[in-house]
């Protein structure tokens, strides 16, 4: 279920879109791993619950300056328990009610500002900021089984952009801070260099996000 409004104010110069939602899963699906070789497998997890709400605001400072903003909370949990469903070290650990699932953050924010400029042969220069902030994010449901808790990034980025009528030419640069993050981690830290069997394993590893990127763009209108 979702409601939601949408709204012009100030002769079109504020638009202001919100909405709520509650979604109900039944047999949700988790990923874990095998009891024997930490091998990655997904699992049923019965019921959970997803409720949240999202807002965005876009303002027409000036005709060429344009402030724009978003927000989003989601609060993503289990509402039954579900046993056997984590496994570490080949131990089978349950989860219960209430247990927040892995993989989404409840916060997440943006913020962008745009300025034009126009040119007196009727192409314009474009100039954008945008700031993007993620929430830390659980690497298991409940952070069972040595789960751990991914910590929020902000990240920036910035273009600049020359419009014609028959083509636009930009220059971007994401990460502009070169922001060291880990965006996901696979398996936990018990499958990490352990020997088992006589077996080293090595299954833990991390996602990390992009490094700074500087290129350019490069777009032609036919």
């Amino acid at each position: 279920m979702e409601i939601g409004i949408r709204a012009a104010l100030f002769d079109k110069r504020l638009q202001v879109t919100a909405s709520a939602f509650h979604i109900d899963w039944t047999g949700l699906q988790l990923p874990s791993q095998t009891v024997n070789g930490a091998v990655g497998i997904t699992v049923n997890a019965n019921d959970a619950v997803s409720k949240g709400f999202e807002f965005t605001a876009r303002a027409r400072i000036t005709p060429r300056l344009t402030l724009q903003g978003t927000y989003s909370y989601t609060d993503a949990h289990l509402v039954e328990d579900a046993p056997g469903i984590v496994v570490t070290q080949g131990v089978k650990e349950d989860a219960f009610a209430g247990d927040r699932l892995p993989g989404s953050s409840k916060h997440k924010a943006s913020a962008q500002i745009t300025y034009t400029h126009p040119l007196s042969n009727g192409a314009e220069i474009e100039a954008n900021w945008a700031t993007t902030y993620t929430g830390d994010i659980y690497s298991r449901v409940g952070l069972r089984g040595n789960g751990e808790i991914i910590p929020g990034y902000t990240t920036h980025r910035a273009s600049l952009t020359y419009h014609s009528e028959h083509f636009d030419l930009g220059i971007f640069a994401d990460n502009i801070f070169n922001k060291y993050a880990v965006t996901a981690i696979s398996n936990d830290l018990s499958s990490y260099n352990q020997v088992r069997t006589g077996v080293v394993e090595r299954y833990y590893s991390i996602g990390v996000l992009t490094p700074r990127r500087v290129g350019i763009d490069f777009r032609f209108h036919y």
